[in-house]
C-alpha cells in the first residue's frame, strides 16, 4: 500500500522519503516524497544512472521545469542538480537497469 505511511523510510534530515518497490539483480524500483525545495541526491543516481517519472508536484534543474507526467533518463556518472518544486514532488526512480545485463526470458 503506497499510501501507508508506516511502509516509507522518513528521512528528515534530506526531506526524501523513500519506498521500496522492487529490487532484483542490482535493479532497484522505489517511490520518493520530496519535500518542497529540497534537493534530489545525486547519490540517486547509483553507478549506472537513473530514470525518473514526476508523479506529483515538480522537479527543476536551473530554468528547466518539469511537470507530472515528464520521464528523465540520467547517464552513468550523470550528476543533475534536480530540485524539488514549491508543492514538492511524488517520484517514480528506477536504477540500475540503464547498462543492465539482458536477461532472455523463458
Amino acid at each position: 500500500d503506497t499510501r501507508a505511511d508506516q511502509a516509507w523510510q522518513c528521512d528528515t534530515a534530506s526531506g526524501v522519503d523513500s519506498l521500496l518497490l522492487h529490487e532484483h539483480r542490482g535493479v532497484r524500483t522505489q517511490l520518493l516524497r520530496c519535500a518542497p525545495g529540497v534537493l534530489v541526491s545525486p547519490a540517486l543516481l547509483g553507478e549506472t544512472g537513473a530514470e525518473f517519472y514526476v508523479l506529483e508536484g515538480e522537479l527543476s534543474e536551473g530554468e528547466e521545469r518539469y511537470a507530472p507526467g515528464t520521464w528523465l533518463r540520467f547517464p552513468e556518472a550523470a550528476v543533475p542538480a534536480l530540485n524539488a518544486g514549491p508543492q514538492g514532488a511524488r517520484l517514480y526512480v528506477k536504477t540500475g537497469a540503464i547498462g543492465a545485463e539482458f536477461i532472455p526470458l523463458g
